[in-house]
């Protein structure tokens, strides 16, 4: 079923409201990854929205995620999110698109230090890598 209500993602703009399959991985999520949130919102997998590279219309899934943590002292955050390659291809005048499966662009952000002081899981793992590798990853 397609459901009109529209909710808000995390750069503002509207999306699908859950299916009750969204809602159930949603559930289960929250069970196996108690520490992590879902940065993104809606269907990316759609064969509704997608008639010509997903051929069953029914098959409307979210398959795709970007899991953050949200453990305590955690500071790596979404702070916007959107689905990529959601429109017709232009120079095709057939109507296809890029992908079967829309892509999650999310913008992320280190939140400031905590009182604590706590290290977040970026800066740990950018601690643990080697000086090459950090030179070859550090912004010019």
């Amino acid at each position: 079923s397609t459901s009109t209500t529209r909710r808000r993602g995390a750069s503002g703009a509207p999306r699908s409201a859950p299916t009750p399959r969204e809602e159930l991985e949603n559930v289960v999520l929250q069970e196996v990854l108690p520490d992590f949130v879902d940065a993104a919102g809606g269907l990316t997998f759609d064969g509704e929205t997608n008639p010509l590279l997903v051929k069953d219309p029914g098959e409307r899934m979210r398959y795709d995620r970007l899991m953050v943590s949200a453990a305590r002292g955690s500071r790596l955050r979404a702070s916007g999110a959107e689905l990529l390659g959601t429109e017709e291809i232009s120079a095709c005048d057939w109507g296809v698109k890029p992908s079967d499966h829309y892509g999650l662009l999310v913008d992320m952000a280190v939140a400031p230090a905590g009182a604590a002081g706590e290290a977040s899981v970026v800066e740990r793992a950018w601690s643990a890598m080697s000086e090459g590798a950090r030179n070859l990853l550090a912004p010019r």
